[in-house]
Parts: C-alpha cells; sequence; structure tokens
C-alpha cells in the first residue's frame, strides 16, 4: 500500500473547525464537544440546559455559529441566540440550518 493509498483520518470536531456537527452517527456529541468550548468551567451540558445560564457568552456564541457555517449549516448568531439549548440547535441544524 503506497502513501497515496492510505486513508485520511476523520477530522477532530473539537479541534477541527470545518467539521460538521450534523453528519454522521457522532453528531450529537461534535456538537455537545463544540459548545464545551465555550462554556465557563467543565461542564456537560444537557439536552434542554440554557446554554447562556452555562456560561455561554456573546463572543462565545459569535464563534460558535461562525465555525458552525464553515461547517456548511446555515445559522447565524441570532438563530442561536433564539433558543439557546443543544436539543433547539440540532432541529435547527437538521430541518435547514444545513447547508
Amino acid at each position: 500500500m503506497s502513501s497515496d493509498d492510505a486513508p485520511t483520518p476523520s477530522p477532530d470536531p473539537t479541534t477541527d473547525s470545518t467539521a460538521d456537527p450534523t453528519a454522521g452517527p457522532a453528531a450529537a456529541d461534535e456538537l455537545a464537544a463544540l459548545v464545551r468550548q465555550f462554556l465557563r468551567g467543565p461542564q456537560e451540558p444537557g439536552e434542554d440546559d440554557n446554554l447562556l445560564v452555562l456560561g455561554l457568552e456573546s463572543i462565545g456564541l459569535m464563534t460558535l455559529a461562525s465555525r458552525l457555517r464553515a461547517g456548511g449549516a446555515n445559522v447565524t448568531f441570532s438563530d442561536l441566540i433564539e433558543s439557546p439549548t443543544l436539543r433547539n440547535w440540532r432541529r435547527l441544524l437538521a430541518v435547514g440550518g444545513a447547508g
């Protein structure tokens, strides 16, 4: 097997800003991992926890929206701040946020 035939590694959603958090079987974990980067302290947000209450600040939310867009999602800061829970964001991404 030549080096050209070697499989390409999958992007790591915790370090790769272009990883699509709405694709694949680990999509739920990928979005949660992305969000955890912007929370105060080590937290494991629940599906219906208000992420703003858990410490997600506006600059983090802007960066998160930008990373999601870079991964192909059609979301804005306003979309995310209107319903700041993982469940709502997954729903948003699934019904039209992935472009």
